[in-house]
Formats: C-alpha cells, structure tokens, sequence
C-alpha cells in the first residue's frame, strides 16, 4: 500500500491484516510518505504477517517530514 500525505491531509488505517506482503525497495506492506503536517494512523487490531522487504522495512516503511507531520501507532 502506497500511502502519500501532504499539506495537512490525514488517513487511517484501522484493523486490517497484511499477509505475505513483499517489496523489491521499501515498506513490505506500507510505503508512507508524509509531510508538511500530514498525519498517517494505524490503530485498531492492524496485523503484518510474513511482510518482506529487499530494503527497509517488512511490514511498514515511513518517510516523514516536517514538525506537523506524524505517524500514530495506536493499541487497538
């Protein structure tokens, strides 16, 4: 999943199940891109099974930017 934020956009990513996910660069399962105050949650009952990646991250990678911008990984 490629997840880009910008400019104050947000997005959510709640109770959802990554199985067998693979990526030849980053994020296995996620690719976030967030900046300028873009905000990217995963909460909820969110599973990564078995994610592979050739580069960074297996089930999430993030590149974020900016004093705004934020990843939130909530407990469900």
């Amino acid at each position: 999943m490629d997840i880009r934020l910008t400019n104050g956009c947000k997005a959510s990513v709640i109770n959802s199940q990554f199985t067998g996910c693979q990526a030849n660069q980053q994020g296995g399962a996620i690719y976030a891109w967030i900046q300028s105050d873009g905000i990217l949650t995963l909460d909820g009952q969110c599973r990564f099974t078995e994610c592979t990646s050739q580069g960074y991250g297996g089930g999430i990678f993030a590149s974020i930017d900016g004093a705004g911008s934020k990843l939130i990984i909530g407990d469900g």
